[in-house]
């Protein structure tokens, strides 16, 4: 899948990017890309309406792995051990 970000004037494309993260949650399947620029993309899966792609902001990212993917957290963000 494809997206162009006309403000940056640059074509993403998902066969040419890291799969970071699949992500099912209620009848949605989530996948979530990385360049090698580390910029995060999410193609949505919906049931009846197709797929969609957008850009993550690190924030997002952060969340949505956090929350569904603690491996995956772990593996891109290589957060610090707590006491």
């Amino acid at each position: 899948m494809r997206y162009i970000d006309s403000v940056e004037n640059t074509i993403y494309d998902t066969d040419k990017m890291e799969l970071i993260s699949s992500i099912a949650r209620g009848g949605n399947l989530t996948k979530i890309y990385k360049t090698v620029t580390n910029k995060c993309f999410a193609v949505q899966s919906v049931l009846l309406e197709g797929q969609k792609m957008y850009k993550l902001e690190e924030a997002e990212t952060k969340e949505l792995l956090a929350e569904y993917d603690i491996d995956a957290y772990v593996k891109l963000f290589n957060p610090k051990e707590g006491d």
